[in-house]
C-alpha cells in the first residue's frame, strides 16, 4: 500500500458517505476514514518519509494528511497538538506548514459535505479547531461528555421530539461546570447534537447513523475505559434508547405528530433567546439582568465577519442604554453568558438591541435571537449561589425559593397566601416578589399559584439526617466517609401508598411511608465507591407514580483529621507590588502571585465590569492543578487581555476584576479599575485601522498620524476618513486621536506574512530631514510614550525604537553634534566612560563627581537627584545652575513629561545651548544611571 492508493481509497470511502448521508443532511468527518489500527500507522510512515523526500506537505496526498491530522485531534490531551503532531511526524516542524492543513480541511468541508469549527474555541484557535472538530470527540473531552450527558440523560427523554438544533442547544445552555475547553467544545452544537443522535441510533438498523459504525464503536469503546464514567455512558445509552429525536433537515422528515408538522418551520429555525436572572445585592435587593445568548455564531452562519461590520459603519446600544453606543463589531463578543442589566421591563416585545444605521443582513440573522417577549408575569427559581434563573415552564417546587416578577398587580389574597414578600429592585415597571414553597402544600396554596398561572410540581425527597453532607464537585455527588452511617428520611409531597429505592442495579427495596411523612432510611456503612439511588413513590393519591429522584453518593477512605486539615491553605491571590495599576500589570511591571493547596485544581477567569457596576462578560482563563507558575500565567492573562479578540471587552470596561476560585476554599480576586475609552482605535484588516467614536460630543476629535520616516511630525487626519478606515503607510505608525484635552494613542504596524530577511525582525525609525524645535519632538515623544494600545506584532519595537530616535535627537540638538558621536563612541565600548570628563566642562572634576557621587535614581526619587546635581554644579560654579538645572536633569531623563511650565524663560533651550556643561552634565548623569543599571559601580568606575 502507497499514498498513492491510499488516497484513491480515502476518496471514493468519503465519496460514499457523503452519498450516503445526502437525505438526511449528516455531514462526514475526517476521523471516519474506516482505516485500521495497523493501516493509520503504515500511513504515517509514508506521509513522514514523503516528507522528507519533497521537503513539503504534498497537495497530492493531502486527504492522507488530514485524516492522520484528525487521528492526532483525537487522542489530543488538551495541552498542546503541534507537540503531539510532530510526534507522529518528526520531519513535521522543518517541512510542514500548519496553514496549510486548514486550507486542506476547508476544502474537505467544500468537497464532503462537512463541518466548519464554530464558537469562542474556534476563534481562539483557527487551525488547531479543525482537526480537533474533525475528530468528532477527543478522547481528552469523552469523561466530561459522559458526565455531562448523564446529568442530562432524563431531561433528554423527557422533552418530546427534539430537533438536533433543539439537542446541541440544551447540551451547551444546561453546562455549568468548570471546564472551558469542554464549554468551548459544546459551542460545536451541531457535532455534538449528531453524536448523541448516533448513540440513540446504535443498535438500530436499516438507518442511516450520523456518524459512521466503525468510528462510533471506537468511541464507545473507549467511554468503557473511563471506569465508572463509562459504567455513567452505560446508562445514558440505556436511557436514550426511550429519546424521541428528528432531523428536520432530513428531505424525507413527516413528523409523527400533528403539531409538529405544523411547526416544522419554526422548530427549524429554534432560537435561542435573551433569558432573565436575578442577582441578589442584599437581604431585600436584587438586580434584575437579561442574559444575551450567543450572536457570534448566527453571525458567522450568516456570512458575517467583524471586518464586514466595520465596513458597515452600523453601531449598537443595549435597549434603553442611552448613548452608550458600540461599534458593530463588538456583537461579536457576545458569545453567550454576556450579562445587560434591565432598567426597565418591557410592556411590549422588543430586541435588547438598537441599531444607528443598520445592517439589513445582521438585522435580519439577529431579529428572533435578540428578541426579548413581553410577558406579565415571570417565575424565578432562587440559586445557593445568589441568583435566580427564569423558569420557563412555571411550576414551582417544595422546598424550594422563588422569585415573582409581576407587571401587573398581584391579587392580595394572593399575596397572603402565598407570604409574598416585596424586594428593592432597580428595574421599573414590575413589582418582585419573595417567596418559598413549603414542605406540604394545601388546597389553597395550590389555587393561589394556579389562579396567577403556576403550577405545581410533585416529587420526593430525600432529607440528610447528621452532619451536614459533604459535596464532592468531581463526580456531583453527595460524599460520606467508610467510617460513617448513610442516613436520610424520604418524604413525598403527597400521601403514596409505598416507596421505592433502587441502589445501583440491584432489585428494588419497597417500603411502606410512616404516618408523620417521613420514612427514616440507613443505609449502613457502604465500602468505598459510587452509588446510584433512585427513590421513588408508587400508587400517590393523584392516580400516578412521583417522577423518581436520583441521587449519587460517594463513599472514600477516612482520613486522620490532623493530616486532613494540613492541605487545607485556602486560596489566595495578590498583586505585587500592591496597588499597581492595569498598565503597569500589562507592561510586566506587576506580577500576580497565586496560592492553593498542592495538587487541587484551581479555576481562573476574568470579569469585566461596566461603569454602573454591572457584570457583562467573564472570560475563562483556564483550570491549574496547584503549585501554579505565577509568572507564566502572569504573562498568559496579559496576552489575553491584549489580544485583538478581548480588546473590545478591555475598552468597554470600568473595571477588569481576575478571580481566582477552589471548591469549599472559595475565592478571591484583585480588582483594576479603569476608565472606559470613549474613543477607541481597531483594526479592519492587515493593513487598515479606524477610530470608534462614543463621544457624543458636539465638537469633533482632532486626529494625527506620525510615521516612521519622519517620527517626530504629525501630520492632520480628516475624521471622517478616520472613522472609515486608515491605511497604513509602509510597516506602520502612531496614530492619535484628542478631544477634550484627552489623548487616545496606538501604534498600529503591517502584519508581514513571511519574513525573508533579519532586517525584517527590526522596526527603522528616523526624524525628519527639517531643523528640529524641541518642543516638537517633546510632544511627539509623549505621544509616542503614552502609547499603550499595540497593533501588530511589531508594534512593541515600534515604539522602542520611535522613542530611542526622538531621545537621541533631543540630545543632539541639545549638547551638540561632537557630543553625540562622542558619547557613541563610549557606548559603543570604542572608549572608556572617562573619555567624557572633559567633553562635560574644562573642570574634570565635575564629571567625575557626578560618576562617583552617588546612584542616579531619578525616576525613582527625582528630589535627591535635583539637591546632588544641584550641589555639583553649584560647586564647580557652572552659570545659570539655579534657573536651570531642573529642567537639565528633566530633559536627560524624563523629556516626555517636560511641560511649557517647566521653562525658566521663553528662550531655556537656547541657555542651555549655550551653557552646554549643565545639560552635558545632566545627559552624563543618565549615562552613569544606565551603566549602573548594566554593570557594578566598581565597573563603572
Amino acid at each position: 500500500m502507497n499514498l498513492a492508493e491510499l488516497q484513491e481509497r480515502l476518496y471514493q470511502h468519503y465519496s460514499r458517505l457523503r452519498d450516503l448521508r445526502t437525505t438526511e443532511n449528516y455531514p462526514v468527518y475526517a476521523i471516519e476514514h474506516g482505516l485500521s489500527e495497523a493501516e493509520i500507522s503504515t500511513a504515517q510512515s509514508l506521509l513522514n518519509a514523503n516528507l522528507n523526500t519533497t521537503k513539503r506537505a504534498t497537495r497530492t496526498f493531502w486527504l492522507v494528511w488530514i485524516a492522520a491530522a484528525a487521528e492526532i485531534g483525537y487522542t489530543y490531551d488538551g495541552t498542546e497538538y503541534w507537540d503531539s503532531f510532530a510526534i507522529a511526524f518528526p520531519s513535521w516542524p522543518k517541512f510542514g506548514d500548519r496553514d496549510q492543513i486548514r486550507i486542506w480541511y476547508r476544502r474537505f468541508t467544500t468537497d464532503f459535505n462537512s463541518v466548519t469549527p464554530s464558537g469562542s474555541w474556534a476563534q481562539q484557535f483557527p487551525i488547531i479547531s479543525w482537526p480537533i472538530t474533525q475528530a468528532i470527540l477527543p478522547r481528552y473531552l469523552q469523561r466530561f461528555f459522559a458526565d455531562h450527558l448523564y446529568n442530562l440523560r432524563h431531561l433528554l427523554t423527557r422533552s418530546g421530539e427534539l430537533t438536533l438544533e433543539e439537542i446541541g442547544e440544551l447540551l451547551s445552555d444546561e453546562y455549568h461546570g468548570g471546564s472551558s475547553r469542554f464549554e468551548g467544545f459544546l459551542q460545536q452544537k451541531t457535532l455534538t447534537a449528531r453524536i448523541v443522535m448516533a448513540m440513540r441510533l446504535e443498535d438500530v438498523v436499516d438507518v442511516i447513523s450520523p456518524i459512521e459504525k466503525s468510528t462510533l464503536r471506537r468511541i464507545i469503546d473507549d467511554f468503557d475505559k473511563l471506569g465508572s464514567f463509562g459504567t455513567r455512558l452505560k446508562e445514558v445509552r440505556r436511557v436514550l434508547r426511550e429519546a424521541h429525536f428528528v432531523n428536520l433537515y432530513s428531505t424525507s422528515f413527516i413528523s409523527s405528530s400533528k403539531s409538529i408538522q405544523e411547526n416544522v418551520t419554526i422548530s427549524k429555525t429554534c432560537t435561542v433567546k435573551p433569558r432573565l436572572i436575578a442577582r441578589q445585592r442584599g437581604l431585600t435587593e436584587w438586580n434584575l439582568r437579561l442574559v444575551i445568548p450567543d450572536i457570534a455564531t448566527s453571525l458567522r452562519q450568516a456570512g458575517l465577519s467583524p471586518l464586514d461590520l466595520e465596513h458597515s459603519h452600523m453601531r449598537f446600544r443595549y435597549y434603553g442604554g442611552g448613548n452608550a453606543w458600540m461599534p458593530g463589531r463588538a456583537l461579536f463578543s457576545y458569545t453567550g453568558g454576556t450579562e445587560e442589566p434591565l432598567s426597565a421591563y418591557p410592556t411590549d416585545n422588543h430586541s435588547v438591541f438598537e441599531f444607528d444605521r443598520p445592517f439589513e443582513k445582521v438585522t435580519a440573522s439577529l431579529q428572533e435571537r435578540l428578541l426579548f417577549p413581553a410577558t406579565t408575569l415571570r417565575l424565578l427559581k432562587v440559586r445557593s449561589d445568589g441568583t435566580a434563573v427564569e423558569v420557563t415552564g412555571r411550576h414551582v417546587k417544595a422546598n424550594q425559593a422563588y422569585l415573582l416578577v409581576c407587571s401587573n398587580t398581584v391579587p392580595t389574597e394572593v399575596i397572603d397566601s402565598l407570604s409574598l414578600t416585596p424586594v428593592q429592585s432597580q428595574t421599573t415597571g414590575a413589582d418582585v416578589w419573595q417567596f418559598s414553597i413549603p414542605t406540604k402544600v394545601d388546597a389553597g396554596k395550590i389555587a393561589a399559584l394556579s389562579s396567577i398561572g403556576l403550577g405545581y410540581k410533585l416529587g420526593i425527597r430525600a432529607e440528610s439526617i447528621g452532619m451536614t453532607a459533604r459535596w464532592n464537585n468531581v463526580d456531583d455527588a453527595l460524599e460520606f466517609l467508610d467510617t460513617e452511617v448513610v442516613m436520610f428520611y424520604l418524604a413525598s409531597d403527597v400521601e403514596a401508598d409505598e416507596l421505592q429505592i433502587i441502589i445501583n442495579k440491584h432489585p428494588p427495596v419497597h417500603l411502606r411511608p410512616e404516618p408523620n411523612g417521613k420514612t427514616f432510611i440507613s443505609l449502613g456503612k457502604l465500602p468505598i465507591g459510587l452509588y446510584y439511588v433512585s427513590l421513588s413513590a408508587l400508587g400517590v393519591a393523584t392516580g400516578s407514580n412521583i417522577i423518581s429522584e436520583e441521587i449519587l453518593i460517594r463513599v472514600r477512605l477516612a482520613a486522620p483529621w490532623q493530616k486532613t486539615v494540613s492541605g487545607k491553605a485556602g486560596v489566595s491571590l495578590k498583586l505585587e507590588p500592591q496597588g499597581a495599576t492595569l498598565e503597569q500589570f500589562l507592561d510586566h511591571a506587576a506580577t500576580l502571585r497565586f496560592m492553593a493547596p498542592a495538587g487541587r485544581i484551581v479555576k481562573l477567569e476574568i470579569r469585566f465590569f461596566n461603569a454602573d457596576g454591572t457584570l457583562f462578560h467573564i472570560e475563562p482563563i483556564g483550570n491549574y492543578k496547584a503549585p501554579v507558575d505565577d509568572e507564566r500565567i502572569s504573562k498568559l492573562i496579559v496576552q489575553k487581555l491584549t489580544a485583538d479578540n478581548y480588546i473590545e471587552h478591555v475598552d468597554r470596561s470600568a473595571c477588569i476584576e481576575l478571580l481566582i476560585s477552589l471548591d469549599e476554599y472559595g475565592l478571591e480576586s484583585v480588582r483594576f479599575d479603569k476608565k472606559a475609552e470613549s474613543l477607541r482605535w481597531l483594526r479592519l484588516d492587515k493593513r487598515t485601522i479606524r477610530l470608534t467614536d462614543d463621544t457624543e460630543e458636539t465638537s469633533l476629535p482632532s486626529v494625527k498620524r506620525y510615521d516612521l520616516n519622519a517620527v517626530e511630525i504629525g501630520h492632520e487626519v480628516d475624521y471622517e476618513q478616520a472613522l472609515s478606515g486608515l491605511e497604513l503607510r509602509g510597516k506602520g505608525g502612531l496614530f492619535v486621536a484628542s478631544i477634550n484635552d484627552q489623548t487616545y494613542e496606538v501604534i498600529a504596524m503591517a502584519s508581514q506574512r513571511q519574513i525573508s530577511d533579519f532586517r525584517d525582525l527590526n522596526i527603522l525609525t528616523h526624524v525628519s530631514a527639517e531643523e528640529p524645535q524641541p518642543l516638537t519632538i517633546i510632544n511627539a515623544l509623549r505621544y509616542w510614550q503614552g502609547a499603550r494600545r499595540l497593533i501588530g506584532p511589531m508594534a512593541f519595537l515600534a515604539r522602542r525604537n520611535a522613542i530611542l530616535t526622538l531621545e537621541k535627537e533631543l540630545e543632539r540638538y541639545l549638547c551638540g553634534n561632537d557630543w553625540a558621536e562622542d558619547i557613541n563612541k563610549v557606548q559603543t565600548g570604542k572608549r572608556d566612560i572617562g573619555f567624557l570628563y572633559r567633553r562635560v566642562y574644562y573642570s574634570q572634576g565635575f564629571a567625575s563627581g557626578l560618576l562617583s557621587a552617588q546612584d542616579w535614581q531619578y525616576d525613582h526619587d527625582a528630589e535627591t537627584a535635583e539637591l546632588e546635581f544641584f550641589r555639583l554644579a553649584h560647586a564647580y560654579k557652572i552659570p545659570e545652575t539655579d534657573i536651570l538645572y531642573r529642567l537639565a536633569l528633566k530633559l536627560a531623563f524624563q523629556p516626555h513629561t517636560v511641560k511649557p511650565s517647566d521653562l525658566a524663560s521663553p528662550n531655556a533651550f537656547d541657555m542651555l545651548r549655550k551653557n552646554s556643561a549643565l545639560i552635558r552634565g545632566a545627559y552624563f548623569a543618565r549615562l552613569v544611571a544606565h551603566c549602573q543599571k548594566t554593570s557594578s559601580k566598581t565597573e563603572v568606575l
